[in-house]
């Protein structure tokens, strides 16, 4: 349970536009231009949390929430449902996927995390998959540090057609990092919400709660 709040802590962070923009008048230069979204994150990190968000959902926002344990090369695959009222639409989205983790420390390696978790969408990278998304926050190795990969992704052009029934495969896998063998289970929390402006007519949680397994872990293999 603690890691699934540690989870939800980050995921309803948001960094405020307000001090984006400061920063950005401010910081921004022809030397850092391409790396400012790492500049932001060393003084606002993620955001302030706003647990409102995940702990409750409207028509047009649904969360799914994950957790379990795993190993050294193991792979865990999840099910994620797309609302089959936003194929081939052309609104704004938002997709916000957030995986933490505990892991033992080696206070004697400069990574000091023995265990390092990566998610992605199914293989694939987020702008391949039908929402097609781009990532908002933080750049692509700054995500993938410490542990927690907190993604906030977002869409306004046309959204590929798909099928009633289509999912969004989200892979966990674990691999050793500051150790020469990683013997422990690793317990982790995933937690997923997608979502459309308040004032678009598709119901995304009841199409997304309609699709929904009691049991959302689909697969677990060796990585």
């Amino acid at each position: 349970m603690g890691v699934l709040i540690k989870a939800l802590l980050i995921h309803g962070a948001r960094q405020p536009e307000s001090a984006k923009a400061q920063l950005t008048a401010v910081l921004k230069n022809a030397h850092n231009s391409r790396k400012f979204k790492e500049v932001i994150a060393r003084y606002v990190g993620y955001g302030a949390a706003d647990i409102e968000r995940v702990l409750t959902c409207t028509a047009q926002r649904a969360t799914v929430l994950g957790c379990g344990e795993i190993r050294e090369n193991e792979v865990h695959e999840y099910a994620f449902p797309l609302p089959v009222g936003l194929s081939a639409q052309k609104l704004w989205r938002r997709l916000v996927v957030t995986l933490a983790w505990f892991t033992p420390i080696n206070p004697d390696h400069r990574n000091l995390r023995e265990a390092k978790l990566e998610l992605e969408p199914g293989g694939a990278k987020w702008d391949a998959i039908p929402l097609r998304l781009t990532r908002q926050d933080g750049d692509h190795n700054q995500v993938l540090r410490g542990t927690v990969q907190h993604e906030v992704l977002e869409g306004t052009n046309i959204i590929s057609a798909y099928q009633d029934g289509e999912m969004l495969r989200i892979r966990v896998t674990c691999k050793k990092s500051a150790t020469v063998s990683l013997d422990d289970v690793i317990p982790y929390g995933l937690a997923v919400t997608l979502e459309v402006k308040e004032d678009v007519g598709i119901p995304i949680y009841q199409q997304i709660r309609a699709k929904l397994k009691p049991q959302i872990v689909v697969g677990a293999g060796q990585a």
